[in-house]
């Protein structure tokens, strides 16, 4: 068995050498993975196992960590691809493995025990997704609206187009019948392709989310920022940790959070259950005032809904 993983190594070290990319990637992974040491105890591994007829007896020689450091160098040739097919299989193994790690990783992350792990894994999170959802919604609003302006001023210029053209004296009697009927064909084209985006954006309903998830956004970094200030409901005079290490100040601001997202999934509900309605062009500074106005704890009022 260790002369064929031998043998694999040997093609692989070969087809390096030789530019091959999949071969130059696997034995660059050898390379990261063993040290100089390590490399050195695998060539004198080899030279006896070889000398001895390739018995593997000989590993009986070698100390309990130099065995350790044999054994995974074994298992890591194994695994080595022999061809180009044999290669992308082998780079498909790596790529789960590396998946199912990140998600066990994930699972760990996930842990809001602590202060410090409920703000890093928990209200963080939260709140750059509510700022990147936001942050999209705006760029898609925008980029509607900046074709219906342009499609808006291109029926002009086509108009006028035609209106000069047909006024060109030259052009008397030597214009087409179907002609005169072009400019109307091509503005009923660009006016009917920017009435199907007005009409995608209001079912998209862009700008409403835009302000929701951003309205969100910023109640969340308002209370984070009252938090760690520790004003407002959170100046608790002699706060000192409970049992399991929480202040009360820490347990108001969890509480306030979840209020917070709740509020919020109950608006997104009334949204997606509401009749499309296009929101006044004033819609961000009416959202801002209310935020402004609004108190630390007065979720409905932070987020425009009023229940």
């Amino acid at each position: 068995m260790a002369k064929n993983i031998f043998t694999r190594y040997d093609n692989i070290k070969k087809l390096a050498g030789e530019g091959s990319p999949y071969a130059v990637d696997c034995y660059m992974q050898y390379v990261v993975k063993f040290s100089k040491d390590d490399r050195e105890l695998i060539a004198k591994f080899r030279k006896d196992y070889e000398a001895k007829q390739n018995d593997i007896s000989v590993i009986e020689d070698y100390t309990e960590q130099q065995v350790q450091v044999i054994t995974t160098f074994l298992n890591f040739a194994y695994g080595l691809p022999e061809d180009e097919a044999d290669y992308q299989k082998y780079v498909q193994r790596i790529k789960e493995a590396d998946k199912k790690a990140e998600k066990e990783q994930g699972k760990k992350l996930l842990d809001f025990s602590t202060e410090e792990q409920f703000l890093q894994n928990r209200f963080k999170r939260s709140r750059n997704y509510f700022s990147d959802t936001a942050s999209t919604f705006k760029k898609s609003y925008h980029r509607v609206q900046r074709w219906v302006m342009g499609l808006s001023l291109a029926v002009s210029v086509v108009s006028l187009l035609f209106i000069f053209i047909g006024n060109l004296s030259w052009a008397e009697g030597s214009v087409p019948k179907w002609f005169g009927n072009l400019d109307n064909f091509i503005v009923a084209v660009i006016s009917g392709f920017a009435a199907w985006l007005s009409s995608n954006d209001k079912l998209c309903r862009n700008l409403e989310f835009w302000v929701k998830y951003r309205t969100i956004s910023e109640a969340l970094k308002k209370e984070y920022d009252l938090y760690q200030g520790r004003c407002g409901v959170y100046d608790i005079p002699d706060d000192n940790p409970d049992q399991f290490g929480h202040t009360k100040a820490e347990k108001l601001f969890r509480i306030n959070y979840e209020e917070i997202i709740q509020a919020a999934n109950d608006s997104f509900v009334s949204i997606l259950q509401s009749n499309i309605t296009v929101p006044p062009a004033n819609v961000a500074d009416q959202y801002a005032n209310s935020f402004g106005k609004a108190g630390s704890g007065k979720i409905d009022d932070v987020l425009g809904e009023k229940k």
